[in-house]
C-alpha cells in the first residue's frame, strides 16, 4: 500500500458524506477553509496559514499512525468536494488527556445537517472502532449550533469551565451511554 492510498483510506460514509484520511493534496482545498475567519471564529488559534495547514495535515498523519484516529477530510458523496474535516484527537483538558471530537466546515455547507451528520459518525467510529469509552467535545458557550451538534451526537452537558481564556460548555459522550 502506498502512502498516498494509506492518507485515502476511507473512515465512515454516511448518506450525504464521506470521511476519509488527510491527503496532502487536499492542501489547497482546506486551507481556504482553515484561512477562513468566519469558519475559525470559534477556534482557540483562529485562522490558519498554509504552513499551518500544512503542520495541521501531517499532525493528523501522525495521530492516524499512533492512534488510529485523527481529524478526518470531510467530503461529499455526491460530488467529492472537500467541505471541512471533523474527527477525534488528544487534547488536555484540567491535566487529564480527553478525547475532543472537532469539525470546521466550509459555510456553504451550514445549516444543512452535515455537521452533525459527519459528528454523529465521528462519535460512532471512535467507540466501536477505536474503542474509546469517551469523546468529549468543547464549544464556546456562546455557539449554540455547536452546542446543537453535539447533543445531536449523543452527547451530554457535563459542565461549564474557562479553557483557554474562552467560557465553554464540556460535552461528553460515554461509551456505556450508547444505545447500540
Amino acid at each position: 500500500m502506498t502512502l498516498d492510498s494509506y492518507q485515502q483510506r476511507v473512515v465512515a460514509e454516511t448518506s450525504r458524506l464521506r470521511l476519509r484520511e488527510l491527503a496532502y493534496s487536499d492542501h489547497a482545498e482546506l486551507a481556504k477553509v482553515l484561512a477562513d475567519r468566519e469558519v475559525m471564529h470559534f477556534s482557540m488559534r483562529g485562522p490558519l496559514t498554509n504552513d499551518q495547514t500544512s503542520a495541521f495535515i501531517e499532525a493528523n498523519h501522525s495521530l492516524y499512525r499512533e492512534r488510529q484516529f485523527g481529524m478526518w477530510a470531510v467530503e461529499q458523496s455526491a460530488d467529492g468536494a472537500l467541505i471541512g474535516f471533523c474527527g477525534l484527537s488528544p487534547i488536555d483538558l484540567a491535566g487529564k488527556e480527553e478525547i475532543e471530537l472537532g469539525y470546521r466546515l466550509t459555510p456553504s455547507a451550514w445549516g444543512k445537517g452535515l455537521a452533525t451528520e459527519a459528528a454523529c459518525a465521528t462519535v460512532k467510529q471512535g467507540i466501536n472502532n477505536c474503542c474509546l469509552d469517551s469523546i468529549i467535545a468543547i464549544v464556546a458557550s456562546s455557539h449554540p449550533a455547536s452546542a446543537s451538534v453535539a447533543r445531536k451526537a449523543g452527547m451530554s452537558l457535563e459542565t461549564t469551565t474557562r479553557f483557554h481564556a474562552w467560557e465553554v460548555d464540556i460535552f461528553r459522550y460515554r461509551r456505556h451511554d450508547d444505545k447500540d
